[in-house]
């Protein structure tokens, strides 16, 4: 079970990534033996569709001692939110879709 689907089904889980998510990170912070590990909360159900669940993702790595612009450093911490149902996919929108508009063909006035 991935991080997503066990935290939608117990609420939470949590590890080190070692995917092409982790590779991917690493490579954008210039930390290649880098460690980082994420952190999947079910924060709350929507209420149209109580299946689906609002996910808080924490990826962190510890000891990578990024610089700063302001100076300084600071490890590795990135937080993100979505939202997401048992099938991996984002829910419906919560607003109804639009009505299809029917534009007809007037014919152009007889002179």
């Amino acid at each position: 079970m991935d991080y997503l689907n066990e935290a939608l089904v117990r609420g939470e889980a949590k590890g080190e990534l070692t995917d092409k998510v982790a590779e991917g990170l690493r490579q954008q912070i210039q930390r290649p033996n880098a460690r980082i590990f994420i952190k999947v909360v079910a924060e709350s159900e929507l209420l149209d569709q109580p299946e689906c669940k609002r996910l808080r993702l924490e990826f962190s790595a510890p000891g990578t001692a990024l610089q700063l612009t302001a100076g300084g450093t600071k490890d590795l911490f990135y937080e993100m939110r979505m939202s997401m149902c048992p099938n991996g996919r984002p829910p419906n929108g919560a607003r109804k879709p639009a009505e299809p508009i029917l534009i007809e063909k007037k014919a152009a006035p007889k002179n």
